[in-house]
């Protein structure tokens, strides 16, 4: 039996979720010139480095001069 959920409508897909987050990085990292990211060793803070790391390689997020991984 699935269960039902109020928010199932209202779910970004993969693309989405990943334009909003590099439109957030472009605006604020902008802000700053250095960078840290939390990182617990967990899926979500490995998702996020690893989503940063491919932005900023591909030239979709501006370079900062220095990035930390706490």
């Amino acid at each position: 039996m699935r269960t039902l959920s109020l928010f199932e409508n209202e779910r970004l897909s993969l693309e989405r979720s990943i334009e909003l987050s590099a439109e957030s990085l472009r605006h604020y990292g902008s802000l700053y010139k250095h960078w840290a990211i939390a990182f617990s060793g967990g899926k979500y803070s490995s998702a996020t480095v690893t989503l940063v790391a491919d932005l900023i390689e591909k030239g979709e997020i501006p370079r900062p001069e220095s990035v930390t991984v706490l």
